[in-house]
């Protein structure tokens, strides 16, 4: 079969021609896709079984503009949620192992890698690493765009703490959230079930920032975290750790940032989180 006319020949790994759309939910090893109109990063990834970070961490022109797809662009599409990468020079499996928070035992039992000596991998073999855990600078989706999918997780109306801490700023006119103070590195967790939208550096000096989607109009923002947990794109469940406190952004000592948007209003946290005891 060959390509559709102006496109790309889409080829699997042994180098025999695929139908570029006839891609195939259930794959055994990595095969190319073409972008087509409306196609989105998560949409792909839902259709093909994955995580959308597989799909953005199996093609480098995704890194870093992870919502631009363009009609036309050629994706390699895994057949198993992780990583993909091609030997370099000097690389181990134990370093990669390390490298992708995986034990060499599962590279090398990954049925869709060809290594008949593991001991000395040749260069220019492409791998695919099953479950990776984002070593190496590997990206997460950084803002979802688009309708939310109907099967995300939606909220239940009540909510917890997002942590134990002490409030520094309460929320007053020109101060749309509440401020919750606590030590680097505290675990951050939803205060209810729903989809995050954002998981990215917010120029506005919220720095490192998640928002969740919770449906029935009610939106949290999560501000100056230290890092991050959760990828845009993905559903979250009622105290899932979604991050952990920082200083980033315009912020003074490490705290938690927190803001309630109902209908597209700034409320008041206190107003939905239970009593302080």
């Amino acid at each position: 079969s060959s390509a559709l006319a102006g496109e790309p020949e889409a080829l699997d790994p042994e180098g025999h021609p695929l139908p570029v759309q006839a891609v195939p939910a259930a794959r055994d090893g990595i095969v190319l896709y073409t972008v087509q109109a409306g196609d989105t990063v998560y949409g792909l990834a839902k259709r093909f079984g994955l995580k959308p970070e597989t799909i953005i961490w199996a093609n480098e022109a995704l890194i870093g503009q992870p919502d631009r797809l363009r009609v036309g662009q050629v994706l390699r599409i895994l057949p198993v949620d992780g990583a993909y990468h091609v030997v370099q020079s000097g690389d181990t499996l134990y370093a990669l192992a390390r490298r992708f928070g995986v034990t060499v035992e599962a590279i090398v039992r990954c049925p869709y890698n060809h290594l008949p000596d593991p001991d000395r991998l040749r260069v220019g073999t492409s791998l695919v690493i099953p479950g990776a855990k984002g070593g190496g600078g590997v990206p997460r989706l950084l803002h979802y765009q688009g309708p939310i999918p109907a099967d995300a997780l939606q909220g239940t109306g009540s909510y917890i703490w997002p942590l134990r801490g002490r409030i520094t700023q309460r929320f007053h006119k020109g101060h749309p959230g509440l401020d919750i103070g606590a030590p680097k590195g505290t675990p951050v967790r939803a205060v209810d079930s729903g989809f995050v939208i954002q998981a990215a550096w917010d120029d506005s000096g919220y720095g490192n920032c998640i928002v969740i989607e919770h449906g029935n109009g009610v939106r949290t923002l999560y501000a100056h975290l230290s890092a991050y947990s959760v990828s845009a794109g993905e559903s979250v469940e009622k105290g899932q750790v979604i991050g952990e406190v920082g200083s980033s952004g315009r912020a003074t000592g490490p705290h938690l940032h927190l803001e309630f948007i109902v209908q597209g209003e700034w409320k008041d946290p206190l107003l939905f989180l239970p009593p302080l005891n």
